[in-house]
Protein backbone atom coordinates (compact mmCIF):
# COMPACT_ATOMS: atom_id res chain seq x y z
CA UNK A 1 0.00 0.00 0.00
CA UNK A 2 2.79 2.47 0.69
CA UNK A 3 5.00 1.89 -2.29
CA UNK A 4 1.54 2.47 -4.20
CA UNK A 5 0.33 5.32 -2.72
CA UNK A 6 4.59 6.57 -2.50
CA UNK A 7 4.24 6.13 -6.71
CA UNK A 8 1.01 8.16 -7.01
CA UNK A 9 2.57 10.77 -4.71
CA UNK A 10 5.75 10.56 -7.12
CA UNK A 11 3.09 11.07 -10.11
CA UNK A 12 1.58 14.22 -8.86
CA UNK A 13 4.98 16.00 -7.46
CA UNK A 14 5.49 15.60 -11.44
CA UNK A 15 2.81 16.98 -12.18
CA UNK A 16 3.35 20.11 -10.67
CA UNK A 17 6.37 20.71 -10.90
CA UNK A 18 6.18 22.64 -14.14
CA UNK A 19 3.71 25.49 -12.57
CA UNK A 20 3.76 24.89 -8.85
CA UNK A 21 6.25 23.90 -6.57
CA UNK A 22 5.52 21.44 -3.83
CA UNK A 23 7.17 18.89 -1.42
CA UNK A 24 6.73 15.03 -0.87
CA UNK A 25 4.43 15.52 2.23
CA UNK A 26 2.22 18.30 0.80
CA UNK A 27 1.61 15.99 -2.19
CA UNK A 28 1.20 13.32 -0.29
CA UNK A 29 -1.84 15.19 1.74
CA UNK A 30 -3.33 15.82 -1.98
CA UNK A 31 -3.29 12.33 -3.09
CA UNK A 32 -4.88 10.84 0.20
CA UNK A 33 -7.46 13.77 0.43
CA UNK A 34 -8.34 12.95 -3.17
CA UNK A 35 -8.99 9.71 -1.99
CA UNK A 36 -11.55 10.56 0.44
CA UNK A 37 -13.39 13.15 -1.94
CA UNK A 38 -13.18 10.52 -5.17
CA UNK A 39 -15.11 7.77 -2.98
CA UNK A 40 -18.43 9.69 -3.43
CA UNK A 41 -18.38 9.73 -7.16
CA UNK A 42 -18.27 7.95 -10.10
CA UNK A 43 -15.20 5.81 -11.10
CA UNK A 44 -13.52 8.18 -8.59
CA UNK A 45 -13.29 10.86 -11.11
CA UNK A 46 -13.68 13.76 -8.35
CA UNK A 47 -10.47 12.61 -7.05
CA UNK A 48 -9.32 16.17 -8.73
CA UNK A 49 -11.13 18.19 -6.32
CA UNK A 50 -9.71 16.35 -3.13
CA UNK A 51 -6.06 17.54 -4.91
CA UNK A 52 -6.29 21.08 -5.72
CA UNK A 53 -7.53 21.77 -2.43
CA UNK A 54 -4.39 22.39 -0.90
CA UNK A 55 -3.39 24.83 -3.36
CA UNK A 56 -3.56 27.94 -3.80
CA UNK A 57 -6.43 29.33 -5.30
CA UNK A 58 -5.16 30.60 -8.47
CA UNK A 59 -3.28 27.15 -9.52
CA UNK A 60 -6.51 25.12 -8.79
CA UNK A 61 -8.11 24.90 -12.25
CA UNK A 62 -4.35 24.20 -13.35
CA UNK A 63 -3.96 22.00 -10.77
CA UNK A 64 -7.47 20.34 -11.90
CA UNK A 65 -6.04 19.70 -15.26
CA UNK A 66 -2.73 18.32 -14.37
CA UNK A 67 -5.03 16.01 -12.52
CA UNK A 68 -6.72 15.16 -15.42
CA UNK A 69 -3.34 14.38 -17.78
CA UNK A 70 -2.27 11.97 -14.85
CA UNK A 71 -5.57 10.21 -14.12
CA UNK A 72 -5.39 9.67 -18.16
CA UNK A 73 -2.10 8.39 -17.92
CA UNK A 74 -2.98 6.31 -15.42
CA UNK A 75 -6.23 4.84 -17.81
CA UNK A 76 -4.12 4.60 -20.69
CA UNK A 77 -1.68 1.60 -18.68
CA UNK A 78 -4.70 -0.04 -17.34
CA UNK A 79 -5.86 -0.07 -20.73
CA UNK A 80 -3.59 -1.19 -22.44
CA UNK A 81 -2.74 -3.55 -20.01
CA UNK A 82 -6.29 -4.42 -20.00
CA UNK A 83 -5.91 -5.02 -24.27
CA UNK A 84 -2.73 -7.17 -23.86
CA UNK A 85 -4.50 -9.72 -21.62
CA UNK A 86 -7.53 -9.45 -23.97
CA UNK A 87 -5.28 -10.30 -26.81
CA UNK A 88 -3.94 -13.24 -25.32
CA UNK A 89 -7.66 -14.12 -23.82
CA UNK A 90 -9.83 -13.67 -27.35
CA UNK A 91 -9.79 -18.00 -27.64
CA UNK A 92 -11.22 -18.01 -24.16
CA UNK A 93 -14.18 -15.86 -24.98
CA UNK A 94 -14.56 -16.50 -29.34
CA UNK A 95 -15.92 -19.04 -30.61
CA UNK A 96 -15.07 -17.57 -34.17
CA UNK A 97 -13.05 -18.77 -37.29
CA UNK A 98 -9.43 -18.33 -36.91
CA UNK A 99 -9.36 -15.31 -39.35
CA UNK A 100 -12.16 -13.47 -37.75
CA UNK A 101 -10.21 -13.85 -33.54
CA UNK A 102 -7.07 -12.43 -35.75
CA UNK A 103 -8.93 -9.31 -37.19
CA UNK A 104 -10.76 -9.07 -33.62
CA UNK A 105 -6.85 -9.15 -32.04
CA UNK A 106 -5.74 -6.49 -35.03
CA UNK A 107 -7.83 -4.46 -34.40
CA UNK A 108 -7.47 -3.92 -30.70
CA UNK A 109 -3.63 -3.86 -31.54
CA UNK A 110 -4.32 -0.86 -33.63
CA UNK A 111 -7.00 0.92 -30.60
CA UNK A 112 -4.03 0.66 -28.17
CA UNK A 113 -1.15 2.06 -30.81
CA UNK A 114 -3.90 4.95 -31.57
CA UNK A 115 -4.41 5.67 -27.75
CA UNK A 116 -0.52 5.75 -26.91
CA UNK A 117 0.10 7.77 -29.98
CA UNK A 118 -3.08 10.46 -29.25
CA UNK A 119 -1.58 10.54 -25.71
CA UNK A 120 1.85 11.45 -26.43
CA UNK A 121 0.64 14.30 -28.39
CA UNK A 122 -1.23 15.53 -25.52
CA UNK A 123 1.20 19.25 -26.05
CA UNK A 124 0.24 19.85 -29.20
CA UNK A 125 -3.50 19.94 -28.02
CA UNK A 126 -2.63 23.83 -25.68
CA UNK A 127 -1.12 24.93 -29.14
CA UNK A 128 -3.92 24.06 -30.89
CA UNK A 129 -6.44 25.44 -28.73
CA UNK A 130 -4.59 29.04 -28.71
CA UNK A 131 -4.39 29.07 -32.70
CA UNK A 132 -8.34 28.13 -32.51
CA UNK A 133 -10.28 31.50 -32.09
CA UNK A 134 -13.47 29.84 -30.64
CA UNK A 135 -11.56 28.10 -27.95
CA UNK A 136 -8.67 31.53 -27.11
CA UNK A 137 -10.84 31.94 -23.66
CA UNK A 138 -9.73 28.56 -22.72
CA UNK A 139 -6.02 29.20 -23.90
CA UNK A 140 -4.93 30.21 -20.82
CA UNK A 141 -5.24 27.12 -18.92
CA UNK A 142 -4.64 24.57 -22.14
CA UNK A 143 -1.15 26.03 -21.98
CA UNK A 144 -0.83 23.33 -18.74
CA UNK A 145 -1.15 20.86 -21.59
CA UNK A 146 2.08 22.38 -23.42
CA UNK A 147 4.01 22.38 -20.42
CA UNK A 148 4.63 18.78 -20.63
CA UNK A 149 7.04 17.32 -22.47
CA UNK A 150 7.18 13.93 -24.38
CA UNK A 151 9.62 13.08 -22.13
CA UNK A 152 7.76 14.23 -18.76
CA UNK A 153 4.88 11.98 -20.51
CA UNK A 154 6.83 9.30 -20.64
CA UNK A 155 7.97 9.31 -17.12
CA UNK A 156 4.63 9.76 -15.88
CA UNK A 157 4.11 6.34 -17.56
CA UNK A 158 6.57 4.48 -16.32
CA UNK A 159 5.10 5.40 -12.63
CA UNK A 160 1.97 4.30 -13.93
CA UNK A 161 3.18 1.21 -15.01
CA UNK A 162 5.57 0.55 -11.74
CA UNK A 163 1.86 1.27 -9.99
CA UNK A 164 0.02 -0.86 -11.46
CA UNK A 165 2.62 -3.73 -11.39
CA UNK A 166 2.56 -3.04 -7.84
CA UNK A 167 -1.33 -3.49 -7.01
CA UNK A 168 -1.52 -6.07 -9.09
CA UNK A 169 0.68 -7.97 -7.49
CA UNK A 170 -1.35 -7.12 -4.05
CA UNK A 171 -4.34 -9.42 -6.36
CA UNK A 172 -1.86 -12.19 -6.16
CA UNK A 173 -0.74 -11.78 -2.67
CA UNK A 174 -4.56 -11.14 -1.55
CA UNK A 175 -5.28 -14.51 -3.73
CA UNK A 176 -2.05 -16.41 -2.32
CA UNK A 177 -3.07 -15.62 0.86
CA UNK A 178 -6.81 -16.62 0.85
CA UNK A 179 -5.60 -19.91 -1.05
CA UNK A 180 -6.01 -19.22 -4.34
CA UNK A 181 -3.38 -20.22 -6.45
CA UNK A 182 -2.57 -19.63 -10.15
CA UNK A 183 0.60 -19.38 -12.12
CA UNK A 184 1.65 -16.33 -12.17
CA UNK A 185 1.37 -14.77 -16.11
CA UNK A 186 -2.59 -16.63 -15.87
CA UNK A 187 -3.11 -14.30 -12.67
CA UNK A 188 -1.91 -11.39 -14.48
CA UNK A 189 -3.80 -12.19 -17.56
CA UNK A 190 -6.92 -12.50 -15.42
CA UNK A 191 -6.01 -9.56 -13.53
CA UNK A 192 -5.52 -7.02 -16.65
CA UNK A 193 -9.05 -7.94 -17.46
CA UNK A 194 -10.57 -7.28 -14.21
CA UNK A 195 -8.78 -3.86 -13.99
CA UNK A 196 -10.54 -3.11 -17.41
CA UNK A 197 -13.74 -3.88 -16.92
CA UNK A 198 -13.34 -1.92 -13.68
CA UNK A 199 -12.17 0.91 -15.32
CA UNK A 200 -14.96 1.39 -17.52
CA UNK A 201 -17.92 0.14 -15.92
CA UNK A 202 -19.57 3.38 -14.00
CA UNK A 203 -19.00 2.95 -10.15
CA UNK A 204 -18.80 4.52 -6.95
CA UNK A 205 -16.11 3.68 -4.97
CA UNK A 206 -18.59 2.93 -1.91
CA UNK A 207 -20.40 0.14 -3.75
CA UNK A 208 -17.49 -0.70 -6.14
CA UNK A 209 -16.54 -3.55 -3.49
CA UNK A 210 -19.84 -5.90 -4.58
CA UNK A 211 -19.03 -4.71 -8.50
CA UNK A 212 -15.17 -5.76 -8.17
CA UNK A 213 -16.22 -8.79 -6.79
CA UNK A 214 -18.77 -9.49 -9.16
CA UNK A 215 -15.93 -8.91 -11.55
CA UNK A 216 -13.41 -11.01 -9.98
CA UNK A 217 -15.50 -13.81 -9.62
CA UNK A 218 -16.78 -13.84 -13.31
CA UNK A 219 -13.08 -13.62 -14.78
CA UNK A 220 -11.75 -16.13 -11.71
CA UNK A 221 -14.02 -18.63 -11.16
CA UNK A 222 -13.47 -20.81 -13.96
CA UNK A 223 -9.24 -21.23 -12.65
CA UNK A 224 -10.34 -20.99 -8.98
CA UNK A 225 -13.27 -22.56 -8.27
CA UNK A 226 -12.99 -20.62 -4.31
CA UNK A 227 -15.46 -18.04 -4.95
CA UNK A 228 -15.51 -17.63 -1.04
CA UNK A 229 -11.64 -16.44 -1.08
CA UNK A 230 -11.77 -14.50 -4.16
CA UNK A 231 -14.17 -12.59 -2.66
CA UNK A 232 -12.35 -12.14 0.68
CA UNK A 233 -9.01 -10.96 -1.52
CA UNK A 234 -10.70 -7.99 -3.33
CA UNK A 235 -12.65 -6.72 0.02
CA UNK A 236 -9.05 -6.84 1.64
CA UNK A 237 -7.46 -5.18 -1.53
CA UNK A 238 -10.11 -2.83 -1.67
CA UNK A 239 -9.91 -1.96 2.50
CA UNK A 240 -5.98 -1.71 1.77
CA UNK A 241 -6.02 0.13 -0.79
CA UNK A 242 -8.79 2.39 -0.82
CA UNK A 243 -10.33 2.85 2.60
CA UNK A 244 -7.55 3.06 4.51
CA UNK A 245 -6.09 5.76 2.59
CA UNK A 246 -9.23 7.63 2.70
CA UNK A 247 -9.41 7.97 5.91
CA UNK A 248 -5.70 9.29 6.18
CA UNK A 249 -7.14 11.55 3.79
CA UNK A 250 -9.98 12.58 5.56
CA UNK A 251 -7.41 13.76 8.14
CA UNK A 252 -5.39 15.88 5.46
CA UNK A 253 -8.94 17.62 4.99
CA UNK A 254 -9.21 17.96 8.12
CA UNK A 255 -5.70 19.43 8.40
CA UNK A 256 -6.71 21.92 5.49
CA UNK A 257 -9.54 22.96 7.04
CA UNK A 258 -7.56 23.66 10.88
CA UNK A 259 -4.91 25.58 8.46
CA UNK A 260 -7.55 27.78 7.05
Amino acid sequence: MLVNWLLETGKWKLLLQRFYPAGWLSCFRAVMSGVTVSIFTPNRTGEFAGRVMHMESGSRIKGAIAAIIGSMNQLLVTIIAGGMGLLFSLNDFMNEEKIVIQLVGALILIGMIGLIIIYFRLPLLGKIIAKTNALKKLALYARIFSLYTKYDLLKLTMLSAFRYLVFSYQFILMLEFFGVSLPYLEAMRFITLIYLVMAVVPSIALSELTVRGSVALYFLSPAAANPAAILAATSVLWLINLAIPAILGALSVFYFRLNR
